[in-house]
């Protein structure tokens, strides 16, 4: 099994794991995900909770808000399953904006 159903990929003639790319390409491989037909948003749930990592609530809710506000259900399971703390959206950027409904750090 693959996390999130998703595999190596080829990127501008590179080959890529999904857990290498950029925060950029992932915003867009979730918006391609939820255009799919193969989208199963309980299954990111699911996902997440297997990971035990509150940080992918946080992140996948957000995301979630921005780019489909109409999976309502599935942004409020993010919601409940918030953990202490906040996180950065990108680990790498220089988050300094700290959205509080997600306790998440973001780059604008």
């Amino acid at each position: 099994m693959t996390l999130f159903g998703l595999r190596p990929f080829i990127r501008f003639s590179k080959k890529a794991l999904i857990s290498t790319v950029r925060f950029g390409i992932k915003k867009d491989m979730l918006a391609n995900y939820l255009r799919s037909e193969n989208k199963n948003v309980e299954q990111l749930i699911e996902y997440g909770e297997q990971l035990g990592n509150g940080a992918v609530f946080k992140r996948l809710g957000f995301l979630l808000e921005k780019k489909a506000p109409d999976e309502a259900q599935t942004i409020e399971k993010c919601y409940e399953r918030l953990t202490a703390g906040n996180t950065k959206l990108d680990p790498k950027l220089n988050n300094t904006k700290l959205i509080t409904r997600w306790r998440l750090r973001v780059g604008y």
